[in-house]
């Protein structure tokens, strides 16, 4: 469980970075990860559910792991 949430959390520090730089996709997953954020509510956890469910094909998308850490991790 720790492995998995430093993953995540080290994936959403990159998407924040690139979304900074101006890449589209790295905006989209971080404007949902601000929405869920803002509330407290069981919508912002199913968003966020929703939001990590994607995070590692959204990170292989975007270069931030290539398709062996991304199978690797997968299996977490």
């Amino acid at each position: 469980m720790a492995t998995w949430t430093a993953v995540c959390a080290d994936i959403i520090h990159k998407l924040y970075k690139l979304a900074e730089d101006g890449d589209g996709t790295a905006a989209e997953v971080v404007k949902r990860i601000e929405a869920a954020r803002s509330t407290a509510d069981a919508e912002a956890v199913k968003t966020m559910q929703q939001v990590e469910s994607k995070l590692l094909l959204n990170a292989l998308d975007l270069e931030l792991v290539d398709f062996i850490e991304h199978r690797q991790l997968e299996r977490l």
